[in-house]
């Protein structure tokens, strides 16, 4: 799971390049939603048509998708940048020596968390804090699942007309807003409007997501370089894996602490994610952050200000 992530995205680093990568990993991040989407209830209604047997469906039937999936990846023509290889050998020790690329790797790190959240930790709060039937504590899942299928593409258009690095910051931004608002829910509502209130709410955090994720998606592609944009990724993944690692215990810890405190964490984790992005722009290669740019050599291009 965790390689098949840095693997697509330096596939589609290959086969296309400026913006055209941004427009494939916006596809890429809204099929992948509605596969998430239309999965779970595909689950759902297995196992609730028979049971046990239900999981042995379901197992068969993704084998025969994952052996589709993999034979349409193996018809995709080999095509690389025609940038030329250099002679010496280079690896992850150049990867580990480009702060820059470190950086929105640690930024990313602390705005992971803003996503693991919905899955971990916002259903123990909505049911136990805020009061919301078992049953329905999913419907936040399932808002946020259909926004970012249905407007992804759409949504990646607008904030790649900009700096990735500013607009990703205005989605860990937008995160925080969010997170400021489940904070005080459990005080401001109860009963019937606390499922409204949840739900816009949920459609305030789904939009830090649509800000944030294509501009950010698009920052770790551009920055690598091409010849090693594989291991960038790989680095880059840690971010995600690293987080999703620790995320169970130091969720689990915040939301014992408190209704509050678990938010309000978040929120200054995605705000100094948000402040790194910020603080690497101007030693970033130019066309990595500014979408209207197209590298025209290997040669790192700083952006000024």
């Amino acid at each position: 799971m965790w390689a098949s992530s840095p693997s697509q995205h330096a596939l589609i680093g290959d086969i296309a390049q400026g913006t055209e990568r941004d427009r494939l990993l916006a596809w890429d991040r809204s099929l992948r939603n509605a596969g998430m989407g239309c999965g779970s209830l595909a689950a759902a209604g297995m196992l609730a048509w028979n049971g046990a047997a239900g999981f042995v469906a379901a197992a068969e039937a993704l084998a025969v998708v994952f052996a589709v999936a993999a034979v349409l990846v193996a018809r995709i023509p080999n095509v690389r940048s025609g940038v030329k290889r250099p002679e010496t050998r280079e690896g992850y020790r150049q990867v580990l020596a480009d702060r820059p690329y470190l950086f929105i790797t640690a930024a990313n790190f602390l705005i992971a968390f803003g996503y693991t959240t919905q899955a971990m930790a916002l259903p123990v709060f909505l049911t136990r804090d805020v009061g919301m039937p078992d049953a329905l504590a999913g419907a936040v899942f399932a808002v946020n699942t259909a926004l970012v299928a249905a407007l992804g593409v759409p949504a990646a258009r607008l904030t790649l007309r900009g700096r990735r690095t500013r607009a990703a910051s205005l989605g860990a931004a937008v995160f925080a807003l969010s997170f400021a608002a489940f904070a005080v829910l459990p005080q401001l509502v109860s009963g019937p409007d606390a499922l409204v209130a949840v739900l816009a709410v949920a459609v305030l955090y789904t939009a830090g997501e649509l800000v944030h994720s294509a501009p950010s998606q698009g920052l770790s592609v551009q920055a690598a370089p091409d010849h090693l944009r594989g291991r960038y990724l790989s680095v880059y993944q840690l971010s995600w894996s690293v987080c999703r690692t620790i995320a169970p215990m130091l969720l689990g810890f915040l939301l014992d602490a408190g209704q509050w405190h678990l938010w309000t964490v978040l929120a200054l984790m995605v705000l100094t994610g948000a402040a790194i992005l910020l603080y690497a722009e101007r030693s970033l290669p130019a066309h990595s952050v500014i979408t209207s740019q197209t590298p025209t050599t290997t040669a790192p291009q700083k952006v000024t200000t």
